[in-house]
């Protein structure tokens, strides 16, 4: 007969096991009211919240990627090229030129002409439009070209500017290489900010370039400050004042479009073509021009006050004794104040029919 022995000893065991679990339970419901708290199993996600830092915009396509297979000749011609091989190692003031050059390449697909003519002084011309071509069929540089560059900017990371531009003043070198070195190291936040500090009205040698090849800029933050900060942005935390900055570049470019799109609306007349309409028939030029915006363009008169105070420029008629009358806005009186009687005018205005035989227009600003 089996022995009942070990049931026996379960049965007395019951009132403590009852025990032991309402004290587990107890204190798992204190757990749960925040009393107490267990450490996150790892892998387990956070409450905090964390911020992920945005991806960088991809690199365009190389425009001429076609003819890659042409890059082995090309860097072949550089490393025989002995002028080139020697820039790294030579006066500072050449490498600057250099690098110089080939950043304005980048960026705006063109360089100042000076800068060029100092290239083939030196003979580094043809080295810097080889590594240009190697560029618009890669998308990158030469490895060779890449590393010497990387070395370069951390032994002048300590200079001012990170080493990359110097103030220009009138017959100076132009030194400013900061789009290359933006590019290159694009998640770095104090060459991005080098590259638009040198670019501000007198700062550096080249300011804001517009883009000189086909198409659209392909790289915009390297030819627009508005587009740089916008890139700066994705990088790390705008100061105060460069929001600020980045917000009016914003309100001028949003002004500029309506301006822009305005002048496209507006129906182009000269104002011969305008007097000559009022004489023959003041009905018929009314339904045409009285209302509506009208680019005017002429040649300036006279520029005068007018009877309430405002500023009137009058347009030459082939009536040397009847002009077209122009009534400027008050926020253009520092531009009349530029005119000169014989000078070519264009003039964004509204038609305001014709007062003594002379057609009206008025709310002008100078174009």
């Amino acid at each position: 007969m089996p022995s009942l022995r070990p049931l026996k000893i379960a049965t007395n065991l019951l009132p403590f096991l009852a025990a032991l679990l309402l004290v587990t339970l107890g204190e798992a419901g204190c757990k749960a009211k925040g009393q107490d708290s267990a450490p996150t199993p790892v892998g387990a996600a956070s409450s905090a919240t964390t911020t992920t830092k945005p991806a960088l915009p991809p690199e365009p396509p190389p425009p001429a990627a076609d003819k890659a297979a042409e890059v082995p000749g090309l860097e072949a011609a550089l490393a025989k090229d002995t002028a080139y091989q020697a820039v790294w190692n030579g006066p500072r003031s050449d490498l600057n030129a250099f690098l110089s050059y080939v950043s304005e390449l980048v960026a705006t697909s063109g360089a100042n002409d000076a800068l060029m003519k100092t290239m083939h002084t030196k003979k580094l011309h043809d080295a810097a439009i080889k590594l240009f071509m190697v560029f618009g069929r890669l998308g990158r540089f030469p490895n060779d070209f890449t590393k010497k560059l990387s070395t370069h900017l951390d032994a002048t990371k300590a200079e001012p500017h990170g080493g990359t531009w110097s103030a220009f003043t009138k017959g100076g070198a132009m030194h400013d290489y900061s789009s290359l070195a933006a590019w290159s190291r694009g998640d770095d936040a104090a060459l991005l900010r080098e590259h638009i500090a040198s670019k501000r009205s007198g700062a550096g040698p080249f300011g804001w370039e517009a883009w000189q090849g086909k198409g659209d800029a392909p790289r915009p933050w390297l030819v627009t400050e508005v587009d740089a900060l916008d890139r700066l942005a994705l990088v790390t935390e705008l100061t105060s004042e460069e929001q600020a900055r980045r917000e009016s570049l914003r309100v001028a470019m949003k002004k500029e479009a309506a301006a822009k799109a305005e002048m496209d609306s507006a129906a182009p007349v000269t104002a011969a073509t305008l007097w000559n309409a009022y004489q023959g028939n003041e009905v018929s030029a009314d339904e045409a021009y009285k209302g509506k915006k009208l680019l005017v363009s002429g040649t300036v008169a006279s520029i005068e006050k007018g009877p309430l105070g405002g500023i009137v420029v009058r347009l030459a008629t082939p009536n040397e004794f009847i002009p077209v009358d122009a009534s400027l806005e008050d926020s253009e009186k520092s531009k009349a104040g530029k005119l000169t009687k014989g000078d070519d005018i264009k003039l964004l205005c509204a038609g305001n029919g014709m007062v003594i035989g002379r057609p009206q227009l008025g709310d002008c600003t100078v174009r």
